[in-house]
Protein backbone atom coordinates (compact mmCIF):
# COMPACT_ATOMS: atom_id res chain seq x y z
CA UNK A 1 0.00 0.00 0.00
CA UNK A 2 1.09 3.61 -0.51
CA UNK A 3 0.66 6.86 1.30
CA UNK A 4 1.41 9.71 -1.06
CA UNK A 5 0.61 13.37 -0.51
CA UNK A 6 -1.17 15.32 -3.22
CA UNK A 7 1.15 18.33 -3.16
CA UNK A 8 -0.56 20.16 -6.04
CA UNK A 9 -3.93 19.94 -4.31
CA UNK A 10 -2.40 21.09 -1.02
CA UNK A 11 -0.93 24.18 -2.67
CA UNK A 12 -4.21 24.92 -4.37
CA UNK A 13 -6.40 24.56 -1.27
CA UNK A 14 -4.02 26.42 1.04
CA UNK A 15 -3.42 29.24 -1.47
CA UNK A 16 0.29 28.60 -1.95
CA UNK A 17 -0.01 30.29 -5.32
CA UNK A 18 -1.23 33.54 -3.79
CA UNK A 19 0.78 36.11 -1.90
CA UNK A 20 0.15 34.46 1.46
CA UNK A 21 -1.08 31.06 2.63
CA UNK A 22 -4.66 30.90 3.85
CA UNK A 23 -5.33 28.40 6.63
CA UNK A 24 -8.62 27.03 5.43
CA UNK A 25 -9.13 23.50 6.78
CA UNK A 26 -12.13 21.29 6.00
CA UNK A 27 -11.46 21.07 2.26
CA UNK A 28 -10.81 17.31 2.37
CA UNK A 29 -11.20 16.44 6.08
CA UNK A 30 -13.62 17.66 8.72
CA UNK A 31 -13.18 16.76 12.35
CA UNK A 32 -14.77 19.72 14.20
CA UNK A 33 -17.52 22.21 13.25
CA UNK A 34 -15.68 25.38 14.27
CA UNK A 35 -14.41 28.37 12.35
CA UNK A 36 -11.81 30.99 13.20
CA UNK A 37 -14.52 33.65 13.39
CA UNK A 38 -15.92 35.01 16.66
CA UNK A 39 -18.67 32.83 18.07
CA UNK A 40 -22.09 33.96 19.20
CA UNK A 41 -22.26 33.46 22.98
CA UNK A 42 -26.08 33.29 22.93
CA UNK A 43 -26.00 30.41 20.44
CA UNK A 44 -23.49 28.60 22.63
CA UNK A 45 -25.89 28.88 25.56
CA UNK A 46 -29.08 28.06 23.65
CA UNK A 47 -28.66 24.44 22.60
CA UNK A 48 -32.27 23.82 21.58
CA UNK A 49 -31.70 24.72 17.92
CA UNK A 50 -28.78 22.28 17.78
CA UNK A 51 -31.08 19.55 19.08
CA UNK A 52 -33.61 20.50 16.42
CA UNK A 53 -31.11 19.87 13.61
CA UNK A 54 -29.79 16.72 15.31
CA UNK A 55 -33.22 15.10 15.60
CA UNK A 56 -34.25 16.09 12.09
CA UNK A 57 -31.22 14.12 10.93
CA UNK A 58 -32.18 11.22 13.21
CA UNK A 59 -35.74 11.21 11.86
CA UNK A 60 -34.63 12.07 8.27
CA UNK A 61 -36.97 15.05 8.06
CA UNK A 62 -36.40 18.26 6.12
CA UNK A 63 -36.28 21.53 8.04
CA UNK A 64 -38.78 23.37 5.86
CA UNK A 65 -41.60 24.00 8.32
CA UNK A 66 -41.68 26.19 11.42
CA UNK A 67 -44.31 26.26 14.12
CA UNK A 68 -46.47 29.33 13.58
CA UNK A 69 -48.42 29.37 16.80
CA UNK A 70 -51.42 31.28 15.42
CA UNK A 71 -51.81 28.70 12.64
CA UNK A 72 -51.56 25.79 15.08
CA UNK A 73 -54.21 27.40 17.27
CA UNK A 74 -56.57 27.85 14.30
CA UNK A 75 -56.18 24.18 13.36
CA UNK A 76 -56.87 23.13 16.95
CA UNK A 77 -59.97 25.35 17.11
CA UNK A 78 -61.26 23.75 13.91
CA UNK A 79 -61.24 20.35 15.61
CA UNK A 80 -63.04 21.44 18.80
CA UNK A 81 -66.76 22.09 19.36
CA UNK A 82 -67.73 24.64 22.01
CA UNK A 83 -71.09 24.34 23.80
CA UNK A 84 -71.11 27.44 25.98
CA UNK A 85 -70.38 31.10 25.39
CA UNK A 86 -66.89 31.93 26.61
CA UNK A 87 -65.56 28.37 26.20
CA UNK A 88 -63.69 29.30 23.04
CA UNK A 89 -61.92 32.20 24.74
CA UNK A 90 -61.12 29.98 27.72
CA UNK A 91 -59.70 27.32 25.36
CA UNK A 92 -57.50 29.88 23.56
CA UNK A 93 -56.13 31.19 26.86
CA UNK A 94 -55.52 27.63 28.04
CA UNK A 95 -53.61 26.67 24.89
CA UNK A 96 -51.51 29.85 25.08
CA UNK A 97 -50.65 29.29 28.73
CA UNK A 98 -49.78 25.61 28.32
CA UNK A 99 -47.88 25.60 25.04
CA UNK A 100 -46.18 29.00 24.89
CA UNK A 101 -43.25 30.22 26.93
CA UNK A 102 -42.91 33.74 28.31
CA UNK A 103 -40.92 34.83 25.23
CA UNK A 104 -43.61 33.45 22.88
CA UNK A 105 -41.75 30.30 21.89
CA UNK A 106 -43.38 26.89 21.78
CA UNK A 107 -42.82 24.95 24.97
CA UNK A 108 -41.03 21.67 24.27
CA UNK A 109 -43.53 19.26 25.78
CA UNK A 110 -43.08 16.50 23.19
CA UNK A 111 -40.02 15.24 21.25
CA UNK A 112 -41.57 16.14 17.89
CA UNK A 113 -41.38 19.84 18.79
CA UNK A 114 -37.61 19.63 18.29
CA UNK A 115 -38.15 18.86 14.62
CA UNK A 116 -39.66 22.30 14.07
CA UNK A 117 -37.09 24.45 15.84
CA UNK A 118 -35.54 26.98 13.48
CA UNK A 119 -31.84 26.80 12.82
CA UNK A 120 -29.07 28.85 11.21
CA UNK A 121 -25.75 28.05 9.60
CA UNK A 122 -23.74 27.57 12.79
CA UNK A 123 -26.32 25.58 14.77
CA UNK A 124 -27.01 23.47 11.68
CA UNK A 125 -23.29 22.65 11.45
CA UNK A 126 -23.22 21.75 15.14
CA UNK A 127 -26.25 19.47 14.82
CA UNK A 128 -24.71 17.75 11.79
CA UNK A 129 -21.41 17.35 13.63
CA UNK A 130 -23.05 15.69 16.64
CA UNK A 131 -25.08 13.41 14.39
CA UNK A 132 -22.05 12.34 12.36
CA UNK A 133 -19.66 11.67 15.25
CA UNK A 134 -22.24 10.20 17.65
CA UNK A 135 -24.44 8.17 15.30
CA UNK A 136 -23.75 8.29 11.58
CA UNK A 137 -20.14 7.10 11.63
CA UNK A 138 -20.66 4.47 14.29
CA UNK A 139 -21.44 0.79 13.80
CA UNK A 140 -24.87 1.69 15.19
CA UNK A 141 -25.87 3.57 12.01
CA UNK A 142 -28.38 0.94 10.94
CA UNK A 143 -30.17 0.97 14.29
CA UNK A 144 -33.45 2.79 13.75
CA UNK A 145 -33.94 5.60 16.25
CA UNK A 146 -37.56 6.63 16.08
CA UNK A 147 -39.18 9.32 18.18
CA UNK A 148 -42.56 7.62 18.49
CA UNK A 149 -44.07 8.94 21.70
CA UNK A 150 -47.77 8.68 22.43
CA UNK A 151 -49.37 11.16 24.78
CA UNK A 152 -52.53 10.57 26.81
CA UNK A 153 -53.06 14.28 27.45
CA UNK A 154 -55.90 15.34 25.10
CA UNK A 155 -54.63 18.88 24.48
CA UNK A 156 -51.06 17.76 23.86
CA UNK A 157 -52.23 15.03 21.54
CA UNK A 158 -54.33 17.52 19.58
CA UNK A 159 -51.41 19.97 19.32
CA UNK A 160 -49.09 17.27 17.94
CA UNK A 161 -51.75 16.05 15.47
CA UNK A 162 -52.11 19.47 13.81
CA UNK A 163 -48.37 20.13 13.43
CA UNK A 164 -47.29 20.59 9.77
CA UNK A 165 -46.19 17.44 8.00
CA UNK A 166 -42.45 17.35 7.41
CA UNK A 167 -41.03 15.86 4.23
CA UNK A 168 -39.03 12.66 4.70
CA UNK A 169 -35.89 11.83 2.73
CA UNK A 170 -33.39 9.03 2.26
CA UNK A 171 -30.00 9.86 3.77
CA UNK A 172 -27.50 8.23 1.44
CA UNK A 173 -24.89 10.95 1.88
CA UNK A 174 -21.47 10.32 3.29
CA UNK A 175 -20.93 11.82 6.73
CA UNK A 176 -19.70 15.42 6.70
CA UNK A 177 -17.60 15.00 9.84
CA UNK A 178 -15.21 12.15 10.53
CA UNK A 179 -15.63 10.25 13.80
CA UNK A 180 -12.18 9.72 15.29
CA UNK A 181 -13.37 7.99 18.49
CA UNK A 182 -16.01 5.36 17.65
CA UNK A 183 -16.10 4.08 21.26
CA UNK A 184 -17.96 7.26 22.21
CA UNK A 185 -20.54 6.92 19.42
CA UNK A 186 -21.27 3.32 20.42
CA UNK A 187 -21.84 4.34 24.04
CA UNK A 188 -23.95 7.35 23.05
CA UNK A 189 -26.28 5.23 20.92
CA UNK A 190 -26.96 2.93 23.89
CA UNK A 191 -27.70 5.88 26.16
CA UNK A 192 -29.92 7.61 23.59
CA UNK A 193 -31.92 4.43 22.92
CA UNK A 194 -32.55 4.03 26.63
CA UNK A 195 -33.66 7.65 26.97
CA UNK A 196 -35.98 7.29 23.98
CA UNK A 197 -37.67 4.43 25.83
CA UNK A 198 -38.56 6.78 28.71
CA UNK A 199 -40.57 9.70 27.28
CA UNK A 200 -40.82 11.75 30.47
CA UNK A 201 -37.09 11.50 31.11
CA UNK A 202 -36.37 12.26 27.45
CA UNK A 203 -38.11 15.64 27.57
CA UNK A 204 -36.38 16.56 30.82
CA UNK A 205 -32.89 15.38 30.01
CA UNK A 206 -32.20 15.01 26.29
CA UNK A 207 -30.50 18.41 26.18
CA UNK A 208 -28.21 17.31 29.03
CA UNK A 209 -27.37 14.15 27.07
CA UNK A 210 -26.35 16.01 23.91
CA UNK A 211 -24.47 18.70 25.83
CA UNK A 212 -22.48 16.21 27.84
CA UNK A 213 -21.61 14.02 24.87
CA UNK A 214 -20.54 17.13 22.97
CA UNK A 215 -18.16 17.96 25.81
CA UNK A 216 -17.13 14.31 26.09
CA UNK A 217 -16.28 13.92 22.40
CA UNK A 218 -14.39 17.19 21.85
CA UNK A 219 -12.39 16.91 25.07
CA UNK A 220 -11.40 13.33 24.20
CA UNK A 221 -10.59 14.40 20.64
CA UNK A 222 -8.25 17.06 22.05
CA UNK A 223 -6.54 14.53 24.32
CA UNK A 224 -6.21 12.13 21.38
CA UNK A 225 -4.50 14.86 19.34
CA UNK A 226 -2.09 15.31 22.23
CA UNK A 227 -1.14 11.63 21.95
CA UNK A 228 -0.26 12.50 18.36
CA UNK A 229 1.59 9.87 16.32
CA UNK A 230 0.57 6.67 18.04
CA UNK A 231 -0.95 3.72 16.22
CA UNK A 232 -2.99 2.59 19.21
CA UNK A 233 -6.77 2.64 19.27
CA UNK A 234 -8.07 5.79 20.92
CA UNK A 235 -9.13 4.79 24.41
CA UNK A 236 -11.14 7.06 26.71
CA UNK A 237 -8.92 9.13 29.00
CA UNK A 238 -11.12 10.03 32.01
CA UNK A 239 -11.04 13.62 33.25
CA UNK A 240 -11.58 14.53 36.89
CA UNK A 241 -14.64 16.53 37.85
CA UNK A 242 -15.47 18.25 41.10
CA UNK A 243 -19.01 18.45 42.39
CA UNK A 244 -20.42 21.94 42.02
CA UNK A 245 -21.14 22.33 45.73
CA UNK A 246 -17.90 20.99 47.19
CA UNK A 247 -14.78 23.00 48.03
CA UNK A 248 -11.46 22.01 46.49
CA UNK A 249 -7.75 22.84 46.63
CA UNK A 250 -4.71 22.88 44.37
CA UNK A 251 -3.25 19.71 45.92
CA UNK A 252 -6.19 17.52 44.91
CA UNK A 253 -5.82 15.20 41.93
CA UNK A 254 -9.14 16.52 40.62
CA UNK A 255 -7.54 19.95 40.21
CA UNK A 256 -4.43 18.84 38.32
CA UNK A 257 -6.31 16.33 36.16
CA UNK A 258 -9.53 18.24 35.54
CA UNK A 259 -9.77 21.36 33.40
CA UNK A 260 -6.01 21.81 33.55
CA UNK A 261 -5.60 18.44 31.85
CA UNK A 262 -7.55 19.47 28.75
CA UNK A 263 -6.88 23.23 28.64
CA UNK A 264 -3.52 22.88 26.83
CA UNK A 265 -4.73 20.29 24.26
CA UNK A 266 -7.78 22.45 23.51
CA UNK A 267 -5.59 25.52 22.98
CA UNK A 268 -3.77 23.95 19.98
CA UNK A 269 -6.80 22.47 18.23
CA UNK A 270 -6.56 24.80 15.24
CA UNK A 271 -2.97 23.71 14.61
CA UNK A 272 -3.95 20.03 14.72
CA UNK A 273 -6.93 20.56 12.43
CA UNK A 274 -4.68 22.24 9.86
CA UNK A 275 -1.99 19.56 10.22
CA UNK A 276 -4.57 16.82 9.71
CA UNK A 277 -5.89 18.69 6.69
CA UNK A 278 -2.41 18.72 5.13
CA UNK A 279 -1.94 15.01 5.82
CA UNK A 280 -5.35 14.08 4.39
CA UNK A 281 -4.50 15.56 1.00
CA UNK A 282 -3.58 12.14 -0.37
CA UNK A 283 -3.40 10.52 -3.74
CA UNK A 284 -5.36 7.33 -4.49
CA UNK A 285 -7.63 7.57 -1.42
CA UNK A 286 -10.65 9.60 -0.31
CA UNK A 287 -10.63 8.11 3.19
CA UNK A 288 -10.20 10.53 6.09
CA UNK A 289 -7.40 9.60 8.51
CA UNK A 290 -6.77 10.60 12.09
CA UNK A 291 -3.19 10.46 13.40
CA UNK A 292 -3.35 6.82 14.49
CA UNK A 293 -4.74 5.83 11.07
CA UNK A 294 -1.83 7.60 9.39
CA UNK A 295 0.74 5.82 11.57
CA UNK A 296 -0.81 2.44 10.74
CA UNK A 297 -0.76 3.29 7.03
CA UNK A 298 2.90 4.24 7.23
CA UNK A 299 3.77 0.74 8.45
CA UNK A 300 2.70 -0.69 5.10
CA UNK A 301 4.71 1.81 3.00
CA UNK A 302 7.90 0.34 1.53
CA UNK A 303 11.35 1.97 1.78
CA UNK A 304 11.04 3.73 -1.58
CA UNK A 305 7.62 5.12 -0.71
CA UNK A 306 8.85 6.35 2.67
CA UNK A 307 11.79 8.16 1.09
CA UNK A 308 9.46 9.86 -1.37
CA UNK A 309 7.04 10.84 1.40
CA UNK A 310 9.91 12.19 3.52
CA UNK A 311 11.09 14.30 0.58
CA UNK A 312 7.54 15.60 0.00
CA UNK A 313 7.16 16.59 3.64
CA UNK A 314 10.53 18.36 3.73
CA UNK A 315 9.66 20.36 0.60
CA UNK A 316 6.16 21.10 1.91
CA UNK A 317 7.50 22.50 5.19
CA UNK A 318 10.07 24.64 3.36
CA UNK A 319 7.45 26.04 0.98
CA UNK A 320 5.06 26.61 3.89
CA UNK A 321 7.62 28.62 5.83
CA UNK A 322 8.63 30.60 2.72
CA UNK A 323 5.01 31.58 2.09
CA UNK A 324 4.64 33.03 5.61
CA UNK A 325 7.34 35.75 5.65
CA UNK A 326 5.64 37.65 8.49
CA UNK A 327 6.72 34.87 10.88
CA UNK A 328 10.12 35.07 12.55
CA UNK A 329 11.29 31.61 11.58
CA UNK A 330 14.71 32.21 13.14
CA UNK A 331 13.05 31.62 16.48
CA UNK A 332 11.57 28.29 15.38
CA UNK A 333 13.45 25.58 17.26
CA UNK A 334 12.70 22.00 16.43
CA UNK A 335 14.11 18.83 17.98
CA UNK A 336 13.63 15.31 16.61
CA UNK A 337 11.62 13.24 19.09
CA UNK A 338 10.95 10.15 16.94
CA UNK A 339 13.24 7.40 15.70
CA UNK A 340 11.17 7.27 12.51
CA UNK A 341 12.26 10.09 10.10
CA UNK A 342 8.77 10.35 8.57
CA UNK A 343 7.14 10.74 11.99
CA UNK A 344 9.76 13.35 12.88
CA UNK A 345 8.94 15.32 9.73
CA UNK A 346 5.20 15.15 10.44
CA UNK A 347 5.96 16.42 13.93
CA UNK A 348 8.01 19.25 12.44
CA UNK A 349 5.08 20.17 10.19
CA UNK A 350 2.75 20.39 13.18
CA UNK A 351 5.27 22.42 15.21
CA UNK A 352 5.74 24.85 12.32
CA UNK A 353 1.99 25.34 11.98
CA UNK A 354 1.59 25.93 15.69
CA UNK A 355 4.63 28.23 15.87
CA UNK A 356 3.47 30.58 13.12
CA UNK A 357 0.04 31.03 14.74
CA UNK A 358 1.78 32.26 17.89
CA UNK A 359 4.26 34.50 16.05
CA UNK A 360 2.05 36.37 13.58
CA UNK A 361 -1.17 38.32 13.18
CA UNK A 362 -2.95 34.98 12.80
CA UNK A 363 -2.95 34.35 16.55
CA UNK A 364 -6.48 35.80 16.71
CA UNK A 365 -7.70 33.00 14.39
CA UNK A 366 -5.95 30.47 16.61
CA UNK A 367 -7.74 31.77 19.73
CA UNK A 368 -11.15 32.21 18.10
CA UNK A 369 -11.17 28.62 16.86
CA UNK A 370 -10.78 27.09 20.30
CA UNK A 371 -13.09 29.67 21.88
CA UNK A 372 -16.14 27.95 20.36
CA UNK A 373 -15.58 25.01 22.68
CA UNK A 374 -14.20 26.97 25.63
CA UNK A 375 -17.29 29.22 25.68
CA UNK A 376 -19.53 26.16 25.70
CA UNK A 377 -17.58 24.67 28.61
CA UNK A 378 -17.76 27.93 30.55
CA UNK A 379 -21.55 27.94 30.20
CA UNK A 380 -22.01 24.32 31.23
CA UNK A 381 -19.12 22.52 32.90
CA UNK A 382 -16.69 25.07 34.33
CA UNK A 383 -16.69 26.73 37.74
CA UNK A 384 -14.29 29.58 38.51
CA UNK A 385 -12.90 29.10 42.02
CA UNK A 386 -11.06 32.30 42.91
CA UNK A 387 -7.30 31.90 42.88
CA UNK A 388 -7.59 28.29 41.75
CA UNK A 389 -9.08 29.46 38.49
CA UNK A 390 -11.24 27.13 36.37
CA UNK A 391 -12.25 23.63 37.43
CA UNK A 392 -14.66 21.16 35.89
CA UNK A 393 -17.95 20.93 37.74
CA UNK A 394 -20.81 18.48 37.84
CA UNK A 395 -24.11 19.88 39.08
CA UNK A 396 -26.55 17.80 41.18
CA UNK A 397 -28.82 17.60 38.12
CA UNK A 398 -26.04 16.18 35.94
CA UNK A 399 -24.87 13.82 38.69
CA UNK A 400 -28.35 12.33 39.02
CA UNK A 401 -28.98 12.24 35.27
CA UNK A 402 -25.77 10.38 34.43
CA UNK A 403 -26.40 8.08 37.40
CA UNK A 404 -29.75 7.25 35.77
CA UNK A 405 -28.02 6.58 32.44
CA UNK A 406 -25.64 4.14 34.12
CA UNK A 407 -28.26 2.30 36.22
CA UNK A 408 -30.77 2.26 33.36
CA UNK A 409 -33.49 -0.32 34.18
CA UNK A 410 -31.63 -2.19 36.92
CA UNK A 411 -33.26 -1.98 40.38
CA UNK A 412 -29.86 -1.17 41.89
CA UNK A 413 -26.14 -1.43 41.12
CA UNK A 414 -23.00 -1.53 43.22
CA UNK A 415 -21.49 1.87 43.97
CA UNK A 416 -18.23 0.58 42.51
CA UNK A 417 -19.99 -0.24 39.24
CA UNK A 418 -21.56 3.23 39.20
CA UNK A 419 -18.15 4.90 39.39
CA UNK A 420 -16.95 2.58 36.61
CA UNK A 421 -19.90 3.77 34.52
CA UNK A 422 -18.90 7.40 35.08
CA UNK A 423 -15.32 6.57 34.11
CA UNK A 424 -16.53 4.83 30.95
CA UNK A 425 -18.19 8.14 30.05
CA UNK A 426 -14.99 10.09 30.65
CA UNK A 427 -15.75 11.27 34.20
CA UNK A 428 -13.55 10.43 37.17
CA UNK A 429 -13.87 11.43 40.83
CA UNK A 430 -11.14 11.55 43.45
CA UNK A 431 -11.72 10.09 46.92
CA UNK A 432 -13.04 13.36 48.37
CA UNK A 433 -15.63 13.74 45.61
CA UNK A 434 -16.66 10.08 45.93
CA UNK A 435 -17.32 10.61 49.64
CA UNK A 436 -19.37 13.72 48.83
CA UNK A 437 -21.43 11.69 46.36
CA UNK A 438 -22.11 9.00 48.95
CA UNK A 439 -23.28 11.65 51.46
CA UNK A 440 -25.52 13.25 48.86
CA UNK A 441 -27.04 9.92 47.83
CA UNK A 442 -27.65 9.08 51.48
CA UNK A 443 -29.42 12.42 51.96
CA UNK A 444 -31.83 11.66 49.09
CA UNK A 445 -32.21 8.03 50.22
CA UNK A 446 -30.87 6.13 47.18
CA UNK A 447 -27.97 4.41 49.01
CA UNK A 448 -28.29 0.90 50.36
CA UNK A 449 -25.50 -0.27 52.64
CA UNK A 450 -24.98 -3.90 53.53
CA UNK A 451 -21.69 -2.93 55.21
CA UNK A 452 -19.18 -0.06 55.02
CA UNK A 453 -17.25 -1.96 52.36
CA UNK A 454 -17.32 -0.33 48.95
CA UNK A 455 -18.38 -3.63 47.38
CA UNK A 456 -21.40 -3.78 49.67
CA UNK A 457 -22.77 -0.30 48.95
CA UNK A 458 -25.53 -0.10 46.34
CA UNK A 459 -27.19 2.79 44.53
CA UNK A 460 -30.91 2.27 44.03
CA UNK A 461 -32.87 3.19 40.92
CA UNK A 462 -34.90 6.37 41.39
CA UNK A 463 -36.85 6.66 38.12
Amino acid sequence: MSYQLDIDKIKQNFNFYEEKIRHNPSKVSRFLPYTSKKNDEDKVKDFAMVLGEFFRLVEKKRADENIVFSEILEKMLAKVTFDKEGDKEYFINLVNSIFQTENNKTYIFHPHIYLYLTTDTETKKMGRFLFDVLINESKQKDIVLQINFDTTDVLSKLFVEVLPQLESYQDNEKATYHCAIPNISTLFTKDLKWLLAHPNLFILHVEKLLKYYYFFYVSQFSLSCQRFLTEEELEIQPIYFNLEWESTSSNRISYENGWKKIEAPISVLFSHINCLEFLNHKKHSDSVYFYNDIVRKLKSVDASGRMKLLSELEKLIKDYMDKLPDTNWEGFKYKDTYDDPVKSMINKLFRAIDYQFNDSTRKKQYIMYRQWFVSFCQSNFIKVRGRLGKTLKLTPEYLLFITNLIIKDEPKIRLKKLFEGFKERGIEFDRDSQNQIIKYFEAINIIEKKSDSGDAIYVKSFL
